[in-house]
């Protein structure tokens, strides 16, 4: 019996020595969850999720479908909220947009005022997750 569970162990520390960089990868996408790029015949740049909108909110999706099949509101997630700094999240946003009009304003720099125009529509994103996730 020691020897299949020292064998189990043996391929979980090989699992996470593989995946150790992977998980960094997703664990780092989790906390800074986008991504600025500038597209062709832009001089501003965009803001790209890095990981499928599922990552941050992984019950949704799934709450959705089994409520889909009749299985119940919150078949899935238990009515448990999509992630616990979804307001700190909200709140950095919409100061992020009131310095990007400050600096479009005090700098004169026309590229602020759309960047702070991309923050308060993620910010209204976010309102909108955070009641519909109540």
């Amino acid at each position: 019996m020691g020897g299949r569970r020292e064998q189990m162990d043996g391929k979980r520390q090989f699992a996470h020595e593989r995946f150790r960089e992977t998980e960094r990868e997703w664990e780092d996408a989790l906390h800074n969850p986008f991504t600025q790029v500038v597209l062709p015949g832009d001089r501003v740049p965009t803001n790209f999720l890095r990981l499928h909108e599922a990552a941050y909110a992984p019950g949704r999706n799934l709450d959705e479908w089994a409520k889909a099949r009749g299985q119940g509101e919150h078949a899935v997630t238990g009515g448990l909220p999509t992630r616990s700094d979804l307001a700190l999240h909200l709140r950095l946003t919409e100061r992020k947009a009131a310095l990007l009009d400050r600096i479009a304003i005090k700098k004169g720099r026309p590229e602020a005022a759309v960047q702070a125009e991309e923050a308060r529509a993620l910010a209204s994103q976010l309102r909108a997750e955070i009641d519909g996730a109540a």
